[in-house]
């Protein structure tokens, strides 16, 4: 999930999500697992508290949420990933102080950096930041060249090589 968003706090942030679709989908909905840290205020640990979410429905009963903002078997996996991408790429309750995130905007850049030269530790996936993010997609040509340099400097130091 790439945020393409000049002028914005999480712009260029590249976000690797795993995906699982259960066996009675779309009975039940996805589920998202949050790999790169991201800070934003409903991100806690790898789960993100999203109405579309299950383990956070609980949250929104308890807020008297209507009921059509939870998953339901008319939801197509491409609109939950949009919706997701959307929630993602902007932290409105932060911005509106809802929530408590006292944030330095060079903190949430830096923490923005590392999304592109973050490496799945998942043995199964090989996705190595926006040098090579999977399934491959178009980031901005200056992000990915500092991640190729970033990753080709930890490989080097890795094998005691200088540069």
């Amino acid at each position: 999930m790439y945020f393409e968003q000049p002028g914005e706090k999480f712009d260029t942030a590249l976000l690797h999500l795993h995906l699982t679709i259960p066996s009675n989908y779309p009975v039940s909905s996805p589920e998202v697992e949050l790999m790169t840290p991201h800070l934003h205020s409903h991100v806690i640990g790898k789960r993100v508290c999203f109405s579309l979410a299950p383990a956070f429905r609980w949250h929104f009963e308890d807020e008297n949420s209507p009921e059509n903002i939870f998953w339901n078997t008319s939801w197509t996996l491409s609109e939950y990933l949009k919706l997701l991408w959307q929630f993602l790429s902007k932290d409105e309750d932060a911005e509106e102080t809802v929530v408590s995130y006292d944030l330095e905007d060079s903190e949430v850049r830096a923490a923005v950096k590392k999304t592109h030269v973050f490496i799945c530790p998942d043995p199964r996936c090989s996705h190595r930041g926006a040098a090579h993010p999977i399934p491959t997609i178009k980031v901005d040509p200056l992000v990915e060249h500092k991640a190729r340099e970033a990753l080709d400097r930890r490989a080097r130091s890795a094998f005691g090589e200088e540069g």
